[in-house]
């Protein structure tokens, strides 16, 4: 089955960046800066990940707050998963693109309009269950 039963990710998207990655921070949580960037902030949870992602200036009204993610241990997992969601009913927000990670990912709807996006990302060590750990 290409899409498992899981989230590795969440996504939160944020007005302001800096402010939502410092107070993440005070709260304790563990910042990877290998994972992270300009443009985004990755924490780590128990046995998932939080991204933190700047909301564009432009279309802010289509981008979700939250979007789950599915990570996968690469290109053609993203695309099997993807192709697997649209043939139970998904819909097809955006096809499979390269992220600003180096990595590919994918994104659909379910049938009530929330978002998932399927992933793979090199930063990211995948367990066989999903389970994603980032590096310091």
């Amino acid at each position: 089955m290409p899409v498992y039963p899981g989230v590795s990710m969440i996504r939160l998207t944020v007005a302001d960046l800096a402010r939502a990655r410092a107070f993440y921070e005070r709260l304790g949580w563990r910042l990877s800066t290998t994972a992270s960037s300009s443009d985004y902030a990755c924490f780590a949870l128990n046995n998932i990940a939080l991204t933190l992602e700047a909301r564009p200036l432009r279309g802010a009204a289509d981008t979700p707050a939250l979007t789950l993610i599915q990570c996968h241990g690469g290109p053609r997992s993203v695309a099997a998963a993807l192709e697997h969601a649209l043939s139970a009913g998904a819909t097809l927000i955006e096809d499979c693109r390269p992220t600003l990670s180096g990595g590919v990912s994918a994104r659909f709807a379910d049938l009530e309009g929330h978002v998932w996006e399927l992933a793979c990302d090199p930063h990211l060590e995948l367990g066989h269950d999903g389970t994603v750990s980032l590096p310091p």
